[in-house]
Protein backbone atom coordinates (compact mmCIF):
# COMPACT_ATOMS: atom_id res chain seq x y z
CA UNK A 1 0.00 0.00 0.00
CA UNK A 2 0.96 3.68 -0.50
CA UNK A 3 1.23 6.38 1.54
CA UNK A 4 -2.08 7.83 0.22
CA UNK A 5 -4.00 4.51 0.92
CA UNK A 6 -4.03 3.15 -2.05
CA UNK A 7 -3.58 -0.72 -3.15
CA UNK A 8 -0.94 -1.55 -6.05
CA UNK A 9 -1.56 -4.94 -7.77
CA UNK A 10 1.56 -6.78 -7.74
CA UNK A 11 2.55 -7.65 -11.36
CA UNK A 12 5.18 -10.82 -12.01
CA UNK A 13 7.26 -10.99 -14.87
CA UNK A 14 4.81 -14.08 -15.64
CA UNK A 15 1.68 -11.70 -15.98
CA UNK A 16 3.83 -9.53 -18.39
CA UNK A 17 4.61 -11.66 -20.67
CA UNK A 18 1.16 -13.94 -20.77
CA UNK A 19 -0.17 -9.91 -21.63
CA UNK A 20 2.47 -9.89 -23.64
CA UNK A 21 2.17 -13.29 -25.91
CA UNK A 22 -2.00 -12.44 -25.40
CA UNK A 23 -1.24 -9.23 -27.36
CA UNK A 24 0.63 -10.69 -30.36
CA UNK A 25 -1.82 -13.22 -30.51
CA UNK A 26 -5.18 -11.33 -30.35
CA UNK A 27 -5.18 -11.88 -34.15
CA UNK A 28 -3.07 -12.80 -36.88
CA UNK A 29 -2.63 -9.23 -38.65
CA UNK A 30 -1.19 -8.61 -41.98
CA UNK A 31 0.33 -11.03 -44.22
CA UNK A 32 3.18 -8.58 -44.78
CA UNK A 33 3.80 -8.47 -40.90
CA UNK A 34 3.20 -12.10 -40.44
CA UNK A 35 6.89 -13.07 -40.14
CA UNK A 36 7.96 -10.65 -37.38
CA UNK A 37 4.60 -11.17 -35.28
CA UNK A 38 5.48 -14.87 -35.55
CA UNK A 39 9.05 -14.12 -34.70
CA UNK A 40 7.76 -11.73 -31.53
CA UNK A 41 5.45 -14.10 -30.37
CA UNK A 42 8.29 -17.04 -30.83
CA UNK A 43 10.35 -15.13 -28.57
CA UNK A 44 7.41 -13.70 -25.73
CA UNK A 45 5.98 -17.25 -24.95
CA UNK A 46 10.02 -18.64 -25.18
CA UNK A 47 10.03 -15.95 -22.24
CA UNK A 48 6.71 -17.15 -20.17
CA UNK A 49 7.51 -20.89 -20.86
CA UNK A 50 10.82 -20.88 -19.42
CA UNK A 51 9.94 -18.75 -16.24
CA UNK A 52 7.04 -21.17 -15.86
CA UNK A 53 9.19 -24.63 -16.28
CA UNK A 54 11.30 -22.54 -13.62
CA UNK A 55 8.57 -21.98 -10.97
CA UNK A 56 7.83 -18.71 -11.46
CA UNK A 57 4.69 -17.27 -9.84
CA UNK A 58 1.78 -17.99 -12.00
CA UNK A 59 0.49 -15.12 -13.89
CA UNK A 60 -2.51 -13.36 -11.96
CA UNK A 61 -4.88 -13.75 -13.94
CA UNK A 62 -5.15 -17.25 -14.31
CA UNK A 63 -7.37 -19.22 -11.55
CA UNK A 64 -5.36 -22.40 -11.82
CA UNK A 65 -6.56 -25.96 -9.85
CA UNK A 66 -4.85 -29.28 -9.87
CA UNK A 67 -4.71 -31.90 -10.48
CA UNK A 68 -7.78 -31.68 -12.95
CA UNK A 69 -8.56 -35.31 -14.55
CA UNK A 70 -6.60 -36.99 -17.26
CA UNK A 71 -8.50 -35.65 -20.15
CA UNK A 72 -8.61 -32.22 -18.98
CA UNK A 73 -4.58 -32.70 -18.38
CA UNK A 74 -3.75 -34.00 -21.73
CA UNK A 75 -6.04 -31.00 -24.04
CA UNK A 76 -4.66 -27.77 -22.12
CA UNK A 77 -1.09 -29.63 -22.47
CA UNK A 78 -1.90 -30.38 -26.50
CA UNK A 79 -3.24 -26.93 -26.49
CA UNK A 80 0.46 -25.65 -25.42
CA UNK A 81 2.01 -28.36 -27.01
CA UNK A 82 0.23 -26.61 -30.56
CA UNK A 83 0.80 -23.27 -29.39
CA UNK A 84 4.54 -23.81 -29.16
CA UNK A 85 5.01 -25.74 -32.34
CA UNK A 86 3.21 -22.92 -34.25
CA UNK A 87 5.07 -20.18 -33.49
CA UNK A 88 8.20 -22.13 -34.43
CA UNK A 89 7.04 -22.13 -38.16
CA UNK A 90 9.51 -21.04 -40.33
CA UNK A 91 9.18 -20.12 -44.11
CA UNK A 92 7.48 -16.97 -45.97
CA UNK A 93 4.76 -14.88 -45.33
CA UNK A 94 2.24 -17.33 -46.03
CA UNK A 95 3.21 -19.86 -44.08
CA UNK A 96 3.83 -17.43 -41.09
CA UNK A 97 0.53 -16.30 -41.48
CA UNK A 98 -0.85 -19.53 -41.18
CA UNK A 99 1.06 -20.74 -38.34
CA UNK A 100 -0.30 -17.51 -36.80
CA UNK A 101 -3.73 -18.82 -37.26
CA UNK A 102 -3.10 -21.62 -35.35
CA UNK A 103 -1.21 -20.41 -32.94
CA UNK A 104 -3.81 -17.41 -32.11
CA UNK A 105 -6.49 -20.23 -31.75
CA UNK A 106 -4.86 -22.33 -29.34
CA UNK A 107 -3.76 -19.69 -27.00
CA UNK A 108 -7.13 -17.92 -27.13
CA UNK A 109 -8.11 -21.55 -25.98
CA UNK A 110 -5.28 -22.56 -23.39
CA UNK A 111 -5.61 -18.59 -21.89
CA UNK A 112 -9.17 -18.75 -21.62
CA UNK A 113 -9.18 -22.43 -19.90
CA UNK A 114 -6.35 -21.05 -17.57
CA UNK A 115 -7.89 -18.22 -16.61
CA UNK A 116 -11.33 -20.39 -16.00
CA UNK A 117 -9.56 -22.29 -13.67
CA UNK A 118 -8.06 -25.69 -15.69
CA UNK A 119 -4.92 -27.39 -14.52
CA UNK A 120 -1.36 -26.39 -15.98
CA UNK A 121 -0.27 -28.04 -19.13
CA UNK A 122 2.02 -30.69 -18.00
CA UNK A 123 5.36 -29.04 -19.35
CA UNK A 124 4.41 -25.99 -16.46
CA UNK A 125 3.64 -28.23 -13.36
CA UNK A 126 6.11 -28.69 -10.52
Amino acid sequence: MDPDGRTWAVTFPTSTMALQVSLLLASPGLPARSTATLRRADVAFGILDALLRSHAPLPGHWSVVDPGDKNERQYITDLCDDVSEALRETGGSAACLSALRVACARWAALDGALRAGAPLPEQWRS
